[in-house]
């Protein structure tokens, strides 16, 4: 609700139609008027009623005619006479048209349909003809700046506000000319059509005017505020948005331009043709001025155009880089993402040391590629000069991760070459049992042996023991349960290890007591060969002593032979 004093009613309501305590000159007689009322109501309640009453006898007469055994039903009739309503209608009718409120039986002057119209259609002609126009005329800047552009947005929105005024009594006066077209006399027709042709030319014309500059100031001003404005985008997505909102903005003031053109070439055509602005005369205007500063006007917001667009470029183009800062940013942050993600991977899921020094040394070159991986992913992050203004904790966290990455690949390796060593030493003992294979050498097999049982404990104490980074944190490799397995894994292997090294003992003992065994019984085959051959070489001293004796009797027989076959001869 508008408050209005009652000195500016005028500025919305005619004089003529206020009455006198309101400043005006409206006669109004507050008992006719109520006359007039109930006379208007009855008129409208019986009018109502008897147009409903003549639909249903209507509707009645429609269906008889197509049920032609019907009878017709002669005492269905309205309640009230049809005359006597259009009689009432039409009296009332006739004196409003010729008295309105004053009364001419008063001493009033009689009231003519166009009196107020003619008196309010110079008055809207001649203000928008008159100030308004040359508050347009006088108001075309639009400004260098943000602040020029505000100040002259502001004017312009005054300069609005008092047209709006004028436009309102412009539709409000149209409607009531409208309503007289419909009723009026034949002879008012002509005039009032012609009142209203050019009110309706005129106004169009200031408003179309209004609203080129308008359009265009406000979409200039706005591209110029965005250009002006100093970007800081939160994201990659915002600067698209925003070059989004850039673009479609720079469209819009291009389609705003030709616009402009195109009625400011209609509005110079409509100068040069020499057209009334007011009613009843032709007025000659010089409007050289004026088709030069249209013109004027139109180059300045070419000109004008053509910087915000050169703007634009280089706006672009910065906010392209930024674009693209952001995104090395977004790939730096997800590559110390990746990063940790592979620190987790490693601590949890790279647990096994393998059963055997084969698939130890396997494990060892998925390690290696595994940290190759990693390594190029940091160098992306460096390469992505993740150190820059923006960064934010992009580098403290790439420094951070890597530390701790570092620190538990050295001991993932560790373990690793630990358990190859251990799983060497482990088969070198064990493929003893082999007979393709020859035994190792006694001092080797027993460095064996300890090297087995050392690396063994040695590996069985490091997976007691957690990763400690620089910060000072602790973190286990995987679960204790996977720790427990994997020690439990070493354990049976050193003690697989430990019974072979029993077996073999024990086979060396056993076959030290076959060797011994088997040197007694040819010590004993040699002392039997001994004695059997000192019993030979008895037996032929024996024989030999024999022989000797044999040969000594023989000797004596001959002996005695010759002693007495010399006896004899003697």
């Amino acid at each position: 609700v508008i408050l209005v004093s009652a000195n500016k009613l005028t500025r919305y309501i005619e004089p003529c139609q206020l009455t006198d305590e309101f400043g005006g000159s409206l006669v109004y007689d507050h008992i006719d008027w109520v006359n007039k009322r109930l006379v208007f109501e009855k008129f409208t309640k019986e009018s109502t009623s008897l147009l409903d009453e003549l639909v249903v006898i209507n509707d009645s007469e429609k269906s008889s005619q197509l049920d032609k055994e019907r009878p017709p039903d002669c005492n269905f009739l309205p309640s009230l006479d049809p005359e006597t309503v259009l009689q009432t209608g039409h009296e009332l009718l006739s004196e409003l048209q010729q008295r309105r409120f004053n009364g001419a039986e008063g001493g009033g002057v009689a009231w003519s349909p166009m009196d107020d119209e003619l008196l309010a259609q110079p008055q809207v002609v001649n203000w928008l003809e008159g100030p308004g126009t040359e508050q347009l005329r006088t108001q075309w800047g639009i400004g260098d700046s943000i602040r020029a552009s505000q100040a002259l947005q502001q004017k312009h929105e005054e300069i609005e506000s008092q047209h709006s005024e004028w436009f309102a009594v412009y539709v409000e006066l149209n409607q009531q000319i409208a309503a007289l077209l419909s009723s009026g006399d034949e002879e008012d027709l002509v005039e009032l059509k012609g009142l209203q042709q050019q009110l309706s030319d005129v106004c169009y014309r200031q408003a179309s005017q209004l609203e080129s500059r308008q359009n265009l100031s406000q979409q200039l001003d706005g591209l110029l505020g965005m250009l002006c404005a100093d970007v800081a985008p939160a994201d990659g997505a915002a600067i698209q948005q925003t070059l989004k909102h850039l673009e479609e903005k720079l469209k819009s003031v291009e389609g705003a331009l030709v616009g402009l053109r195109e009625k400011g070439q209609v509005l110079m055509d409509q100068m040069s043709n020499q057209t009334s602005w007011s009613y009843g005369k032709d007025v000659p205007i010089e409007n050289k001025d004026n088709v030069d500063h249209i013109q004027g006007v139109m180059e300045d917001m070419q000109l004008r155009k053509q910087r915000c667009e050169d703007m634009v470029d280089v706006r672009r183009l910065k906010m392209l880089q930024m674009v693209q800062l952001f995104k090395c940013e977004e790939d730096a942050s997800q590559a110390v993402e990746w990063l940790g993600e592979l620190l987790d991977a490693l601590l949890k899921t790279h647990i096994r040391l393998g059963d055997d020094s084969q698939e130890t040394k396997v494990l060892l070159e998925k390690h290696k590629k595994f940290v190759d991986v990693a390594q190029a992913t940091v160098v992306l992050c460096q390469s992505l000069r993740c150190s820059t203004r923006s960064s934010g904790d992009t580098l403290p966290r790439l420094n951070r991760v890597w530390k701790q990455f570092t620190v538990t690949t050295e001991e993932r390796v560790h373990r690793l070459e630990m358990a190859c060593s251990f799983h060497t030493a482990a088969e070198k003992v064990l493929v003893q049992a082999s007979p393709d294979l020859g035994d190792l050498p006694v001092e080797v097999e027993q460095e064996t042996y300890e090297e087995v049982e050392t690396v063994g404990k040695a590996l069985l104490d490091r997976l007691t023991v957690p990763v400690i980074f620089p910060d000072g944190s602790e973190q286990y490799f995987g679960s204790p349960g996977d720790m427990a397995s994997s020690a439990e894994h070493i354990r049976d292997k050193m003690k697989l290890v430990e019974d072979r090294k029993l077996t073999l003992h024990e086979e060396d003992e056993e076959e030290e007591d076959i060797e011994q065994l088997q040197y007694e019984q040819i010590h004993d085959q040699d002392e039997e060969l001994q004695d059997d051959e000192e019993l030979q070489d008895d037996q032929e001293l024996h024989d030999e002593e024999l022989q000797e004796v044999d040969n000594e009797l023989q000797d004596g027989e001959e002996l005695e032979l010759e002693n007495e076959t010399d006896t004899y001869e003697c």
